[in-house]
């Protein structure tokens, strides 16, 4: 009994101090605390008495009984009485005083401790924000429901704990609580264990966890429903932590199943839990075998396939971007898709977007560091960082280093005691997970895999590094060596070419073109039609954030002929045009004198200067399209490329020049110099052109051209035929035939641009969207594109797209103006 007391002493002290909102450790915090009590109850604690309640003053103590009573009614009881009798160690007896606030009291207890642990844990902001929008659509329904459970479920790092977090302030414990009148109980599943068995005051938890309903608190409100005041919601997080031993987790397991079956016909009791997919395979097992308990779970998959159960979505761009302007500047998510697009799928795991948060860079944007954080902070880390670095190392030995489709089997890694604890850690940090397959003879096996491909592929990658020397001949030996995993195979070579930016590894980098040449005998070459085009975007785009390597690695390129046709011409960055890539083709013209590559390169500089609207500088690249001799001789592409410089920079079209283009169009169609099945690039460099200069009839007179020449449903997924069709909708727009021009935009859709490309396409359909938008007069979404617009010209310094929006919003905002007034106007008449 006495230990019992003096536990309850000891809660009272916690308690006072969560009421009082810091430390009791001196005698001014006593003062105080007095001062508060006095207010809050009308009676009086001496400053001494408090010393030594605290332990401040160390002497033999016994508090009196007034003491203890005003302590009580302090913390919102009537006297001590009825605050320990809610502590009885055998059953649950409250009083028949306000029951239902006196378990939600010893609940909020327990929920604020568990708060605490999780906030320490988790270490980010991100707690004090509102729930995800999935989970309060899901939470929202769950209350709703009949039903009594359901769960949270996704591989570590999906933000799990900081969700339940959150969940739990929005709906039960904040102060604006959705449901203020709910008693909800959050226990964290790593300290669950400890917390039932350090304190015998929570024997009713016990009971609870342990399935005794002969002694559980709810056998109590099962008796007396009118003290029921609203829902009991039982909150677990990481299932995965309670237990570490699969048959003592499946144990507690089955106790929560039961308490779902024995709860079915009340109410009032919600069971929220998170758990990874390897828990709830478990759990699901369990529960297959009941199929009226599967019943009791609201918004869950039973599936036998763990990662088809995942029920926590990857975090959104519009969740990412939030987030980011939280510590960035607005146009930050922009310049990170810029300069870093990979490391945007990375950061869509709550966890990798909390670690980049935390960077101490101003504008951080390498995912290579980001990585490096992470490995460092779960698998080099103690404890047991030796154990973990060996079971990974041996996990890619085994798997071949990638190579072995197959998992890699449980009993083929290291398997001595000292590896079990390192082994459960990757399990709980997620870099590996088990699945449990079955065998011949009624047996079954357990195979180990990676969680994330991103992360295999980058301890891959730097486990070749680590073996071999930094130079070209290793993405030879990468390339043989994963001949028949493609996809492996390049994603290597991306990571090896983004560690050689970020190691500044210019020797390495300024002949990596050389390896497609095939006029190079000095390495083994790789056809240029087997590589993923990827890996030639990922050098561009690399080289937007290195402009020191850039300057020294793009002359490099120019004089190799694999660097002409992969930097220069396949994959040239036109969304870089005028920052750096503009200015580097010069290099380009030095070094491919022929006709085609000189008319190619000086398309280019006249585009550079006409998105910046430099129009002497436009003069002297028309000029020299101007002196091009037989411009009838050139190929589709090249002669696109004439004529549309031509249609761009001269005022009007003469007939002549027009005849010339249809004559021209009709010849390749004649001469198949075009096949049928192809997309038109000839007629697109033209209507691109036209729809500059506002060309209406023309553009929809070469659209009918070319839909009745060419066979183009093969083409429909392709941006640039979007582009056509947006460009001919808004040229319809302009012509009368509004109502067509209306149905067949709503069907365009830019997706799948190249990166590349990807601004200097889009910047043009949301020009086109926001005259469709004005002719539908949603005036707001319009002037909210073109803000849009503007802030990427800006990115990009397109001067010419920069001041066409602003132009626009202008026009806009002084239509609306003038609408406006007029409205005022009228009213006025009218009264």
């Amino acid at each position: 009994m006495k230990k019992q007391e003096n536990l309850i002493k000891e809660l009272v002290k916690d308690e006072i101090r969560k009421k009082y909102g810091q430390q009791i450790s001196a005698a001014r915090d006593c003062q105080t605390l007095a001062e508060s009590i006095l207010e809050s109850t009308g009676r009086q604690i001496s400053v001494s008495t408090l010393k030594r309640f605290f332990g401040i003053i160390q002497s033999p103590f016994n508090p009196s009984k007034y003491t203890l009573n005003t302590l009580a009614i302090y913390l919102g009881f009537s006297n001590w009485t009825d605050y320990a009798v809610s502590f009885e160690k055998n059953k649950h007896k409250y009083s028949s005083l306000n029951s239902w606030e006196q378990l939600k009291k010893r609940a909020c207890y327990l929920s604020n401790n568990s708060m605490l642990t999780i906030g320490s844990r988790i270490k980010s902001e991100q707690l004090q924000h509102r729930p995800r929008a999935f989970a309060i659509e899901k939470l929202e329904g769950f209350m709703q429901s009949s039903q009594v459970a359901t769960a949270f479920i996704a591989p570590g790092g999906y933000g799990k704990s900081t969700l339940i977090y959150q969940c739990a302030e929005y709906f039960f414990l904040g102060p604006d609580a959705r449901y203020p009148n709910d008693i909800a109980m959050l226990l964290d599943g790593g300290s669950l264990i400890s917390i039932v068995n350090k304190f015998d005051q929570f024997n009713w938890l016990h009971n609870l966890l342990l399935f005794k309903p002969e002694n559980s608190f709810s056998k109590y409100f099962r008796e007396h429903p009118d003290e029921v005041k609203g829902h009991f919601v039982l909150i677990i997080d990481a299932l995965n932590e309670i237990f570490y031993h699969t048959d003592k987790l499946s144990g507690f397991i089955e106790n929560l199943l039961d308490i779902v079956s024995s709860y079915e016909e009340v109410p009032w009791f919600k069971l929220i839990i998170t758990c990874q997919p390897d828990n709830w395979k478990i759990l699901s097992c369990l529960a297959r075998k009941k199929p009226a308990v599967t019943q009791q779970w609201f918004d869950v998959s039973f599936d036998e396939l763990p990662e088809l159960t995942i029920n926590v979505p990857l975090l959104t761009k519009t969740e990412i971007k939030r987030t980011l302007e939280q510590k960035y500047p607005k146009q930050f998510y922009r310049q990170l898709s810029f300069h870093s697009p990979q490391l945007l799928k990375i950061i869509a795991r709550p966890y990798f977007l909390n670690l980049f948060m935390q960077q101490e860079e101003a504008m951080p944007g390498c995912e290579i560091d980001l990585l490096h954080t992470f490995l460092s902070e779960t698998i080099l880390s103690e404890p047991y960082a030796a154990e973990k670095f060996k079971i990974i190392d041996s996990l890619l030995q085994h798997s071949q280093y990638g190579k072995r489709i197959t998992p890699v089997q449980k009993d083929e890694l290291p398997q001595s005691d000292e590896y079990k604890s390192a082994y459960r850690e990757l399990i709980s940090r997620n870099i590996i997970y088990e699945q449990n397959v079955p065998c011949s003879y009624l047996s079954v096996t357990t195979e180990v895999r990676f969680s994330n491909d991103i992360l295999m592929e980058f301890m891959l990658a730097n486990k070749w590094l680590r073996e071999n020397q930094f130079n070209l001949n290793l993405i030879r030996k990468i390339n043989d060596y994963y001949s028949e995993n493609k996809l492996l195979r390049f994603n290597l070579i991306k990571f090896i070419i983004k560690i050689a930016f970020k190691e500044r590894k210019a020797d390495f980098l300024k002949d990596i073109f050389s390896i497609f040449e095939d006029t190079n005998p000095a390495y083994i070459r790789i056809k240029q039609t087997d590589v993923d085009s990827e890996i030639f975007n990922l050098i561009n785009i690399e080289l937007r954030k290195h402009p020191e390597l850039r300057d020294y690695l793009i002359p490099h390129f120019a004089q190799s002929r694999a660097g002409q046709i992969l930097y220069f011409e396949s994959f040239f960055d036109m969304d870089s045009l005028v920052l750096h890539a503009g200015d580097n083709i010069n290099y380009y013209l030095e070094n491919k004198p022929g006709p085609e590559a000189q008319i190619y390169g000086h398309h280019l500089k006249f585009t550079q200067y006409f998105l910046t609207s430099d129009r002497e500088k436009q003069r002297e690249e028309y000029d020299w399209f101007k002196a091009i001799e037989k411009p009838q001789l050139l190929n589709p592409l090249t002669s696109g490329f004439y004529h549309s410089v031509r249609l761009l920079f001269e005022p009007t079209i003469s007939k002549e020049h027009w005849t010339s283009i249809l004559h021209q169009a009709e010849q390749f169609y004649l001469q198949e110099s075009q096949q049928r099945y192809n997309f038109p690039i000839f007629e697109y460099l033209l209507i691109n052109a036209l729809n500059y200069k506002n060309n209406f009839d023309k553009i929809r007179e070469l659209v009918q051209l070319t839909t009745e020449r060419y066979i183009l449903t093969k083409q429909k997924s392709n941006w640039l035929y979007q582009l056509i069709i947006s460009f001919n909708a808004r040229a319809m727009l302009h012509t009368g035939d509004e109502e067509r021009a209306t149905e067949t935009f709503r069907q365009t859709e830019l997706k799948s641009i190249a990166p590349n490309y990807k601004y200097y396409a889009k910047i043009r359909y949301l020009l086109v969207q926001v005259e469709f938008l004005e002719y539908a007069r949603k005036i707001e979404e319009a002037l909210a594109v073109l803000t849009e617009i503007k802030a990427i010209a800006q990115m990009l310094r397109f001067k010419y797209f920069y001041d066409q929006a602003s132009e626009y919003e202008r026009k806009l905002k002084t239509n609306s103006s003038g609408e406006n007034s007029g409205r005022k106007r009228k009213n006025l008449k009218a009264h």
